[in-house]
This record gives C-alpha cells, sequence and structure tokens, in this order.
C-alpha cells in the first residue's frame, strides 16, 4: 500500500499526445489547447509519456473549477472533487477534450485521500513558454474557488475540533467559533 505524503513533490509529466498538442500550437492559426477536465485513480505509477488515460481512473472525470495564470508562466488549475465515497488519490490526469495532457504521479506515493461526505480540492501546476501562454484556455463550470476563505475556515474548524477534543467546559467561545465557520461557509 503506497504512502500518503505530506510533501508530495511529484512533477507533472506531459504525456506524448500532451506534446503533440503543444507542436500544434506552434504554427499561426492554431486554434488552442483548452484544459477542460481533471481524471483520478487510486492508482500510483511513474508516468512513461505513453499514457492515454490513468490506470483505473474513477468516473466521471472532474470539470476545472478554477485556474489562474501565477508567477513564472505557471498555470494553477483546480477542481473539487464533491462525492460521498472514501478513495485514495494516486494519480491526477489533465485532460484536454478526451487527451490526457499530463500525469501526475509517483510510485508508491499516494497524492491524497478523498475522505467519506468530504470535497477534495485537486490541484494541478503546469509551467508552459511564454509564447504559448496566449495560446492555453482553460474550459470550467465557472466555480471561483475562494482559497484564501477555505484555509481559514480550515484553520476555524481544526480550533474548533482541538477545543471539543479538549473538553473545554465555555460553550460559549466553541458557539462563537461556529458562528464564524457557518459565516464563512456563506463566502466561500
Amino acid at each position: 500500500m503506497p504512502n500518503e505524503s505530506e510533501n508530495y513533490q511529484a512533477q507533472p509529466a506531459i504525456t506524448k499526445a500532451g506534446i503533440a498538442a503543444m507542436g500544434a500550437l506552434s504554427g499561426e492559426g492554431t486554434v488552442g489547447l483548452k484544459f477542460t477536465h481533471m481524471g483520478v485513480s487510486p492508482k500510483s505509477f511513474d508516468p512513461t509519456g505513453e499514457e492515454t488515460e490513468l490506470k483505473e481512473e474513477r468516473s466521471p472525470r472532474y470539470e476545472i473549477a478554477d485556474s489562474r495564470w501565477m508567477e513564472g508562466n505557471r498555470l494553477h488549475l483546480t477542481a473539487s472533487i464533491e462525492d460521498i465515497e472514501r478513495f485514495d488519490v494516486g494519480s491526477i490526469g489533465l485532460y484536454a477534450g478526451d487527451t490526457l495532457f499530463a500525469v501526475q504521479s509517483k510510485a508508491g506515493e499516494l497524492i491524497s485521500t478523498k475522505l467519506e461526505h468530504e470535497d477534495l480540492l485537486l490541484s494541478f501546476d503546469l509551467i508552459v513558454s511564454a509564447d504559448l501562454k496566449t495560446k492555453i484556455t482553460v474550459e470550467g463550470n465557472g466555480e471561483r474557488l475562494n482559497l484564501s476563505v477555505a484555509g481559514e475556515l480550515s484553520k476555524i474548524t481544526e480550533m474548533i475540533m482541538n477545543l471539543e477534543a479538549e473538553r473545554l467546559s465555555d460553550k460559549k467561545e466553541i458557539e462563537e467559533l461556529k458562528t464564524k465557520v457557518a459565516l464563512l461557509e456563506g463566502r466561500a
């Protein structure tokens, strides 16, 4: 069984189909490359570039919810898994339509575990050359994820759990924190 790493460091591997798609972008008048979905699989492996699909990929694929260009021509993509089941994520695939563009995986390591009845935020980062940046688009569900609120929400939730775990008698403080969580959830 793979170990889940808190400091997961596998770099995305562009598939041969992804390389071909990027090569097609270099010509004048090309339409462009449109990232649409992420796929996940419980299997972790070392990508070879020959992949056309993830091994044991879960269905359905997840629409990209948000994308941002970061410093250094880095494209940061996110998708949200809203599922009731618990499962391991050993690999993530980035799709441009039906084409598996890139794979993030490392043999023997889990990227994450999606807990039962909890949402999981996937992220995928690519660094592209400046000349190709203008030819890449992202098709998503338009759901802009507010990661700063999500981080604060996570901290407040952790505080609540710690307070409850220590069985503090000050119920007023716990209720105030729960109220803050509810307010943040309304903004997220």
